[in-house]
């Protein structure tokens, strides 16, 4: 018996790396699948149907059904709910209803008993060792159990505001984390108290993204390839025509990943002259409120991020894009 991570809440890039970032305020979920034994390998059984041999036969038995998936070199071959037609718990194998062909490949799959009915999944999730309550998600037919963790990362974030506007640039504590999940499993007559997990570590950061777009945050994470590359990304917040309000301060936000350099932020007038003042490195990982203040005077100015290693020695190009458009005053 065994659960494993079917969907992850991580975005895979173009090149290959991965985004572990999600917006905590939209609908985030893992997809977990049960596995209540191992296929190993396939043969032929009289009357020419599918012979599967698992690693523990003894949880089936003959008139009911097993949900299976069976993968041939890694690649699905075939999945379904089939009956029973033959248990062997001391040779450890099923005969399903299906008719038999040959196959080739290095043999791989689950298969899942029908006989452990109301199966679910709880599911807590672990933040610097302060674990949340349980919750439970029902099992569907093939086995998945769509597990939302919106409610359970929400308890997490601070909501005070502690940002004050009045320094340029603020590292915002309680607004980003990394969290991991654990797990049990229980059906109508097993109950146990063991948690389980799971393989990975996640982060989650207080955003909320629009209906339609990826809910990871693939496109607002700094990440460093090494030897000097970054990749790009946009600002917490976007607008389409951004304004800032004369002797008013307001704040934008950044997030950046692992990086060992300075993160500079730099404010570009209308009139072409140029500030630069450096982001709070302490924390690499998070949020970063990025402050405008009244002492911008100019009626124009545009905002980019730049990484360098310190005294305006840039090892490439501005890391995160330009505000959509001119800030303008109003």
């Amino acid at each position: 018996m065994a659960i494993t991570i079917k969907t992850a809440p991580t975005t895979t890039r173009s090149d290959s790396t991965v985004c572990y970032m999600n917006a905590a305020y939209n609908n985030v979920y893992i997809d977990l699948q049960r596995q209540d034994t191992q296929i190993t390998a396939l043969a032929s059984y009289s009357p020419l149907k599918f012979k599967l041999n698992v690693a523990d036969a003894s949880i089936f038995a003959v008139d009911a059904t097993a949900y299976v998936e069976v993968l041939l070199d890694g690649i699905l071959e075939f999945a379904g709910t089939y009956d029973i037609l033959a248990v062997d718990a001391v040779n450890n194998f099923i005969v399903i209803d299906k008719a038999w062909y040959s196959t080739s490949g290095t043999v791989t799959g689950f298969a899942n008993t029908s006989l452990r009915l109301q199966h679910k999944v709880f599911v807590k999730i672990t933040v610097d060792a302060v674990i949340s309550i349980a919750a439970a998600y029902h099992t569907d037919s093939a086995g998945v159990a769509r597990v939302y963790l919106k409610s359970l990362l929400q308890k997490y974030f601070d909501n005070t505001l502690d940002a004050d506007y009045t320094a340029v640039n603020k590292k915002l504590d309680g607004k980003d984390f990394e969290f991991y999940c654990s797990y049990k499993e229980e059906y109508y007559g097993y109950y146990t108290d063991l948690y389980h997990k799971l393989p990975a570590v996640w982060k989650a950061v207080k955003a909320v993204q629009q209906i339609g777009d990826d809910l990871r945050m693939v496109d607002y994470e700094i990440y460093y390839y090494g030897l000097g590359v970054y990749s790009t990304a946009k600002f917490l917040t976007a607008f389409v025509e951004p304004v800032y309000f004369e002797n008013y301060p307001f704040a934008i936000g950044a997030l950046f990943g692992p990086s060992t350099v300075n993160i500079d932020r730099e404010v570009t007038y209308h009139d072409g002259s140029t500030t630069v003042t450096a982001l709070d490195m302490a924390e690499a990982d998070g949020v970063n409120t990025i402050t405008l203040t009244s002492s911008v005077s100019s009626p124009h100015c545009w905002l980019a991020l730049k990484v360098g290693t310190g005294d305006n020695e840039y090892i490439n190009d501005y890391i995160l894009n330009y505000i959509d458009d001119y800030y303008s005053t109003t």
